[in-house]
């Protein structure tokens, strides 16, 4: 009877904790899920959100090197009765501040790397902040101040959330403002810590025990190659992606790495949940001690059917949803479904991990994340050679699946654990077939043809023009249509996409002068419009903010003015909206 009170009472702790860090991690993930529609809007073109990403993935990669896998340690040695807290943290900030004063003597290396001369002092400020984010938030959970992390969560959230509006929308500071919102959300985050939880106070340099530290360290450094082989599986893609596709379709290498990173939307809601998860799962797993493989293989076996089910949905509906990204971006759905699969895999790693941390075997954890890293790199050359930019996702997937099948034999042999591999097995397969589907474009699949085509209108006598975008001079072209006729076009086949200000000039002084404004539903129009005006001026008010719409009207005289507008944003006030 004591025994099942005990089950039950650990069984009841992980659900309170996983509801805590559900507040926690649901809204900074939250963060993630709105962001990124944002960023696609905010971002003048593709390219720039897709030099965004890949900045933050250099700092991501420096970040291990830093604090020398410091965060595991503080949290599985704070977690022992037997350590002293001060020491346990003040440890952890020592390493991270020696790692970051090693960076930095190694700037005058680190300057000559792509981008570091132009973005370099953000990329290491980004660095430093996190780490002492993370320092604070893994000391705050390992002394089980668990509501004080889900505050913590909120706060960094709306914080960052605030920073983007202001950088990107009320600077327009692009790429730096990406990287500045980032890390005042941080900073942010350490001050609260810091001042609520008063950790000063656990500062101690006097008497450091270098035993224990030792320990921490000899527990930590393995985790630099496991993380960073994490980083290759992860994040290598943006990379391969951006040297191998340059100039694929029309697109820059930017531009392909941005609707890479933007296929990575819906797949956050994956990792979301199995962060949210494993912030609980990880107490739990070390402080239970009795009936572990019973308890692992119990809740391996739920958390798996939840993540099946879930990423079923997100591939089944990853088409209609990625609708409400900007429409540039609508062809990054195609990297959705593998980049699914992937996260699952993620978050069954992320899980097994948990069985090297209570063992203290890191050294496992570190080899079977090198395994697929060096198979992900291989694959990623190979994949995208044959296959395109979407070859990155399924390198990514099978990378992981690699690393869970070692993880796995592992857990087996060192806590009995049982994963039931035929199960898991169906499971995957079905998301596999579900997958390979959608890509295909089945007719009534989900409920869609996949046979919607553009249509173009070809002058029998053209119409000379010239053409200006945004004040500069541009070729006199009407429609951008991609060089492999088998390629799918989207909306920007129509004069490039959308413009802040486009202007068309036929020299017909006879004729009247027209201005057209509103969404993207204007560019098809234009192509037509202009054979019937001396000049055809087009404002996307979501993007022309020189001066307003009546100010201009003021200036030009138009004597034609067309408003065209999508139904579902008639009375908006926003965008094409702003009248006044």
């Amino acid at each position: 009877m004591e025994n099942e009170k005990k089950s039950g009472d650990k069984y009841s702790k992980l659900a309170g904790n996983t509801l805590i860090f559900a507040i926690s991690s649901f809204s900074s993930k939250l963060l993630t899920l709105i962001v990124q529609p944002f960023l696609t809007y905010a971002m003048a073109e593709i390219s720039d959100l897709g030099l965004s990403k890949i900045l933050s993935q250099y700092a991501n990669l420096l970040i291990p090197f830093v604090s020398m896998g410091m965060s595991n340690a503080i949290i599985r040695f704070g977690l022992d009765k037997g350590n002293s807290e001060k020491q346990v943290f003040t440890n952890g900030l020592l390493t991270i501040l020696g790692g970051f004063g090693i960076l930095v003597l190694c700037w005058p290396i680190a300057q000559f790397l792509p981008d570091m001369a132009q973005y370099g002092l953000l990329i290491y400020i980004y660095v430093l902040m996190s780490c002492l984010r993370t320092l604070c938030t893994q000391f705050v959970r390992s002394r089980q101040w668990n509501k004080l992390v889900a505050v913590d969560g909120v706060l960094c959230t709306v914080a960052t959330m605030a920073f983007y509006v202001l950088y990107l929308v009320g600077f327009k500071w692009g790429a730096n403002g990406y990287l500045l919102a980032i890390i005042s959300g941080d900073l942010a985050s350490v001050l609260f810590l810091m001042f609520t939880g008063k950790l000063w106070n656990y500062v101690e340099l006097k008497g450091i025990n270098k035993d224990l530290w030792k320990q921490m360290l000899r527990f930590s450094l393995p985790m630099i190659p496991a993380q960073i082989s994490f980083w290759i599986i992860n994040a290598s893609d943006l990379f391969f992606v951006r040297e191998m596709c340059n100039g694929l379709d029309g697109r820059d290498g930017n531009a392909w790495s941005g609707l890479l990173s933007t296929g990575y939307f819906l797949p956050t809601i994956l990792t979301t949940l199995g962060l949210i998860f494993y912030d609980a799962w990880q107490l739990s797993a070390v402080t239970e001690e009795e009936g572990r493989a019973k308890f692992f293989t119990k809740i391996f076996r739920t958390y798996s059917s939840v993540l099946f089910c879930c990423a079923a949905g997100i591939i089944w509906l990853c088409r209609p949803v990625m609708h409400i990204m900007k429409s540039n971006y609508y062809y990054a759905w195609h990297f959705v479904p593998f980049l699914v699969l992937a996260s699952t895999c993620s978050c069954f790693n992320q899980f097994m991990n948990s069985v090297y941390v209570v063992n203290k075997k890191s050294t496992r954890s570190m080899i079977t994340m090198m395994a697929g890293a060096v198979s992900n790199c291989i694959m990623n050359y190979f994949f995208i050679k044959w296959w395109g930019p979407v070859g990155a996702t399924y390198a990514s997937f099978l990378g992981l699946a690699l690393v869970f099948t070692l993880r796995a034999i592992d857990a087996h042999r060192m806590i009995g654990m049982q994963v039931h591999p035929g199960r898991v097995l169906v499971n995957a397969a079905a998301l596999v077939i579900e997958a390979f589907v959608l890509l295909a474009e089945t007719p009534l699949y989900g409920l869609w043809t996949g046979a919607e085509k553009l249509s173009i209108g070809v002058q029998a006598a053209p119409v000379p023009f010239t053409r200006t975008d945004n004040g500069a001079p541009v070729p006199a072209t009407l429609y951008e249509l991609p060089e492999d006729p088998a390629a799918e076009v989207t909306y920007d086949v129509y004069m490039g996409g959308d413009k802040a200000e486009t202007i068309l000039r036929t020299d017909r002084p006879e004729l009247p002068n027209l201005l057209i404004f509103g969404d993207s539903f204007t560019n098809p129009l234009e192509t037509l419009f202009y054979t019937g005006f001396n000049e055809t001026r087009s404002l996307d008010l979501r993007y022309y903010d020189q001066k307003g719409i009546l100010e201009y009207l003021e200036e030009y005289r138009p004597d034609v003015v067309i408003c065209i507008r999508d139904d579902t944003a008639y009375l908006s006030t926003e965008g094409n909206g702003n009248i006044r």
